[in-house]
């Protein structure tokens, strides 16, 4: 090919986003799980994807790539940014629940905005978002602070919140340790109704699979030959998920039943310390 016939890049938003311990689980018992989780998964994306830009329609379009254990969303930055990149953000919101609670894994990856090739998927957004999950206390879908942006300048737009509040930014982002993280259980799309009983059981649903899913990773630990310390500082980071439940909980004003609050009901034998919400999650 003539180099001088390749496009230039072009300003687009990408997400990233991958199983947490895909390698590790294709070579254990589970193997074959993961990979039809991972299948049945990027399945119901894929038909999401396509109803989503049926209803967007205008010649704008959310395109999805999946290869191995990797699920790639990304749209070409025009007029429609901010709306898109909150639908975009909605998606991933949902891969990343369905795929804790309906099969017991963890999704961790990243959102950016930046450059890349329009005919092959290529360039620095890709990076961007991938460098996004590297080395964080928690493994959720992290966000650059160009996509906060995005979102707070629609939010600003298409919202009028009380004094000192936005709901649709609040509700779309956390904070871990400095970095701004995809709030998975709270996020709300405009224009979706959640019920308070419907998110309880949501909330409800979501305590229950991630104790399973946090001994099929304490499993897979115990069975690998990864150092004590290392399996030690693994199960700290999965455990997180740990604090970020409670704070849902005490940020939705739910029950107590509804927290994990001890080592001895979840059977992982895990530091008291990441069960405290303390000042680990804020907005």
């Amino acid at each position: 090919m003539n180099v001088h016939n390749i496009q230039p890049p072009e300003d687009y938003v990408y997400a990233h986003v991958d199983i947490v311990g895909f390698s590790e689980f294709v070579n254990s018992s589970v193997g074959s799980l993961v990979i039809e989780a991972f299948v049945e998964t990027v399945r119901s994306y894929n038909e999401k994807v396509r109803r989503m830009n049926q209803s967007v329609g205008g010649g704008y379009e959310i395109i999805v790539r999946s290869f191995g254990d990797t699920i790639s969303t990304f749209f070409k930055c025009g007029i429609h940014d901010a709306p898109l990149t909150y639908v975009l953000i909605g998606l991933v919101r949902d891969v990343q629940k369905d795929l804790l609670m309906k099969h017991n894994f963890f999704l961790g990856g990243g959102i950016a905005r930046g450059s890349m090739h329009p005919e092959v998927p290529t360039g620095e957004v890709m990076v961007l978002a991938s460098n996004l999950e590297k080395n964080k206390t928690w493994f959720g879908v992290a966000v650059s602070d160009k996509i906060f942006k995005i979102v707070s300048n629609m939010a600003r737009i298409l919202v009028r919140p009380a004094p000192g509040s936005n709901d649709l930014v609040d509700t779309a982002f956390i904070k871990c340790e400095g970095v701004r993280y995809v709030d998975y259980l709270r996020l709300k799309v405009p224009g979706e109704e959640t019920p308070d009983a419907a998110l309880h059981d949501v909330v409800k649903e979501h305590r229950t699979a991630l104790v399973s899913t946090l001994h099929r990773y304490k499993c897979l630990l115990d069975g690998s030959d990864v150092p004590p310390e290392k399996k030690r500082q693994a199960m700290k980071r999965y455990s997180v998920t740990l604090r970020y439940h409670n704070y849902v909980c005490s940020r939705l004003s739910l029950a107590d039943d509804m927290t994990i609050t001890d080592s001895p009901l979840t059977g992982l034998d895990i530091d008291t310390e990441i069960l405290d919400v303390g000042n680990v999650f804020n907005f």
